[in-house]
């Protein structure tokens, strides 16, 4: 997990929902997404990602490892809608053991590969695979 005095590079945080960790996405604050993912992006990339899914790398600082995901902005009315979508529920939610309560960190961070970058900020209680008996 990320280290304390570390907290604030994480520009967006979520507090995850029962939806977050059974959907295969994350749903994350269209105005956090505004203000610290797109104001980096040229205006084609803004475009695109509003008409259809875009391959994001996603860099799991925890762990050290790249997932591909894919970012999608849906402009429902009164408001829209930024989520993270494809192996979200595999390589975050199972792998991690996240659930509902736990906070995660995302912010933009274009080094090397990857794009964002992605930490369990806190953790609510031990997850379910960590506390089966083998």
């Amino acid at each position: 997990m990320a280290q304390e005095d570390d907290q604030s590079k994480w520009k967006i945080k979520k507090e995850l929902t029962a939806l977050d960790v059974v959907n295969h996405f994350v749903c994350l604050d269209m105005k956090d997404v505004e203000e610290h993912i797109l104001r980096h992006w040229n205006k084609d990339k803004i475009i695109r990602v509003r008409t259809d899914s875009t391959k994001i790398m996603v860099k799991d600082v925890d762990t050290n490892t790249t997932h591909a995901l894919h970012f999608r902005i849906y402009d429902y009315k009164p408001e829209a809608n930024a989520t993270l979508q494809g192996e979200w529920g595999w390589d975050f939610v199972t792998c991690r053991g996240l659930g509902a309560g736990d906070q995660i960190g995302i912010y933009y961070g274009k080094t090397g590969e990857s794009e964002f970058c992605f930490s369990v900020l806190k953790k609510v209680a031990p997850s379910s695979a960590s506390s089966q008996t083998i």
